[in-house]
């Protein structure tokens, strides 16, 4: 298979008639507001409810016609942890393979450079194929708390 799309985002959108396609709104930041006094440590495990997803299109070969696939996604942090990860199937029927992956909740405890991974393997093989990998940043922004008199 050849990767012509790996994208994060919020939405995939297909349109009924025409079958194009749109992402939006592509990941390349996600910031994540706390009140200021808030804990210093986020614990490990949490996250925002901002549902997301892992979109790839792929370009299938002549010779892949008919084969099953096994697509996984990994978000991890800059330190190696895993934050997110997902793993599905599909056919090989078509020329080309639209996949997306939806996930529900953005880890954001792991502040700073973070990298989604994506590996493809014919379903039932071992070895994992790893493509280039997106880069991501998680930021912790503290807002200030206001009162009113």
């Amino acid at each position: 298979m050849e990767l012509l799309i790996f994208a994060p985002c919020l939405k995939v959108v297909v349109d009924k008639e025409d079958n194009s396609l749109s992402l939006i709104s592509i990941l390349q930041e996600v910031q994540v507001g706390f009140p200021s006094g808030a804990p210093e440590s986020i614990p490990a495990g949490t996250s925002a409810p901002l549902g997301w997803y892992a979109f790839a299109l792929w370009r299938r070969e002549e010779s892949e016609a008919g084969k099953r696939f096994e697509q996984r996604v990994v978000l991890r942090s800059s330190a190696g942890e895993t934050l997110a990860d997902a793993t599905t199937e599909f056919q090989g029927d078509k020329l080309q393979h639209r996949v997306s992956l939806r996930f529900v909740g953005f880890p954001v405890w792991a502040e700073g450079a973070c990298s989604l991974h994506l590996y493809l393997r014919e379903a039932g093989q071992a070895e994992w194929e790893e493509f280039p990998a997106f880069p991501l940043e998680i930021k912790h922004v503290l807002s200030e708390t206001k009162t009113t008199p």
